[in-house]
């Protein structure tokens, strides 16, 4: 199979003559992931597109032996962190970074991604610490998406409830109006305001 640097050679020009940006490629088992992503992101159309376009391209340059999946998506909420431009990217979210069993320290780094180069990113972690981070030691990094606070409830919210109802205000109206009169006969006639 193709490394990494070479699926992104081979398939990045198709991806921005499309308009968007190749976000990451790779071989997971028989399947060719690819992510692309826009300046606004992507929608499903854009998607499609693009991994027409790409069908295309290899099966006219055929640079990979053998069969295999191809699959197009976009890196979503929750992003991989696997480059140096992935990570400076990234500055000022939350992520969550795995480290490799021999890496120095604790095996986890959480936290908001405050610096990136090409060879370490550095994380505010919750306590306020600063942990520098060198790529070659992290496992799997992605970000974090963080849910904002739960809306109050607010009357008639509950399931099942129906909101109160107060008495009801009269209002004066050019619509004909049925009354009875003193007969009990029905007449109709205009509602005063």
């Amino acid at each position: 199979m193709l490394d990494d640097a070479k699926l992104t050679e081979i398939i990045g020009p198709v991806v921005e003559a499309s308009g968007l940006t190749l976000y990451d490629a790779e071989f997971r088992g028989s399947s060719l992931l690819v992510m692309v992503d826009g300046a606004e992101g992507a929608n499903l159309d854009q998607v499609a597109s693009v991994s027409r376009a790409i069908a295309r391209h290899l099966d006219e340059a055929d640079p990979i032996p053998g069969s295999y999946t191809l699959e197009v998506s976009t890196p979503g909420l929750e992003r991989r962190l696997r480059r140096p431009d992935h990570f400076r990217g990234a500055i000022g979210e939350t992520v969550k970074i795995k480290l490799n069993p021999g890496a120095p320290g604790e095996r986890r780094a959480d936290g908001e991604l405050i610096a990136a180069d090409d060879t370490t990113a550095t994380v505010r972690t919750g306590d306020g610490s600063e942990r520098a981070v060198a790529y070659a030691d992290i496992d799997r990094a992605r970000t974090q998406f963080e849910w904002g606070p739960a809306p109050k409830p607010g009357k008639g919210s509950k399931p099942g409830k129906a909101p109160k109802k107060g008495p009801a205000k009269k209002q004066g109206s050019a619509k004909p109006a049925t009354t009875t009169s003193g007969d009990d006969t029905p007449t109709e006639g205009h509602s005063q305001p």
